[in-house]
């Protein structure tokens, strides 16, 4: 819902998007609400043969253009929320088959992003770096 579906099939048989597209007619969509640690509350509505979902806030305005939409990542709106981008969301919060165990360079990755984000508040900005530098 945050990142949409990818098209590329990225090393696999088939793509996500047409490993998960309707057998039958009907829609290809769906919608998650959820709050942020500041109290925060949006719903998300996407449909996933469009690039970019739509995004209200809690009296249910349209803000999705509030957002930077970007032509590659299409609308930007939970990484400018959480900063949480669509790598290490997955590395977090999804399980695949057949992928559980992660190597050590996406454990690595998902270890110092993590740590940056609780400690600075960005994914790209190391605390110690900065702790050095400004030492």
């Amino acid at each position: 819902m945050f990142y949409g579906i990818d098209k590329t099939k990225s090393g696999k048989e088939i793509s996500d998007y047409d490993k998960y597209f309707p057998w039958e007619e009907g829609e290809f969509s769906g919608k998650i609400n959820y709050e942020l640690d500041n109290k925060e509350n949006f719903e998300v509505y996407r449909n996933f043969t469009k690039k970019n979902p739509q995004i209200f806030d809690k009296n249910a305005n349209d803000i999705s253009k509030q957002f930077e939409i970007d032509k590659t990542y299409g609308n930007r709106f939970f990484y400018e929320q959480t900063k949480v981008d669509k790598e290490l969301f997955k590395m977090s919060n999804v399980i695949m088959q057949q992928e559980v165990k992660l190597d050590s360079k996406s454990r690595n990755t998902l270890i110092q992003k993590l740590s940056n984000i609780i400690l600075t508040g960005e994914d790209n900005i190391s605390y110690q770096k900065v702790l050095r530098k400004v030492k």
